[in-house]
């Protein structure tokens, strides 16, 4: 459950991000991945927005949990290498967003990072058990990075008006 609550508010600030910076359409291949899927008649869309990666920051708090909590420690994680795009449409519904999280791009427990989210990261992570933790999160009990490269989320559906909309998502971890 912790897990899909962390999944959730990384789509959530996707969105956010994607919603307040217009840049043209990417012409590196990695990015292509996040192009929105094309439809039929493309005159529905008013505006296509494409996430700069190069400005973006997901940062991620998970906190300790289950019968071990006593002995963890919440951890940050942050990745600078969001891909992502949102297509706008006339019809608030038929809008589409995309948004690609390379997995590999996680880092975990950065000392200024955790510094920055006070009182519940105060603790001092060493090198090793931040290596290890990432090691672990990345290997096949986990993300199986290897197989897997990648953590997508698709908007199934958008209702309501656009400042206020809610959107149900479809995350991909693991196929």
């Amino acid at each position: 459950m912790q897990q899909l609550r962390v999944i959730s508010s990384v789509v959530l600030v996707a969105l956010f991000c994607l919603t307040g910076c217009q840049t043209p359409s990417p012409t590196d291949s990695s990015a292509k991945i996040a192009e929105p899927v094309q439809r039929a008649d493309e005159s529905v869309f008013d505006r296509c927005y494409q996430l700069d990666s190069a400005a973006s920051e997901l940062r991620l708090l998970v906190y300790k949990d289950g019968p071990l909590a006593r002995v963890g420690h919440n951890h940050v994680m942050v990745s600078y290498s969001l891909i992502g795009a949102l297509a706008l449409a006339r019809q608030v519904a038929d809008s589409i967003l995309r948004v690609v999280l390379p997995v590999t791009s996680l880092e975990v427990d950065p000392p200024a990072l955790r510094a920055q989210e006070g009182e519940d990261f105060s603790s001092v992570v060493s090198d090793e058990a931040r290596a290890g933790t990432r090691t672990n999160m990345l290997g096949d009990g986990v993300l199986s990075a290897a197989e897997f490269p990648e953590l997508s989320a698709e908007m199934v559906s958008l209702t309501g008006p656009l400042w206020s909309a809610d959107a149900i998502l479809r995350i991909t971890l693991k196929d």
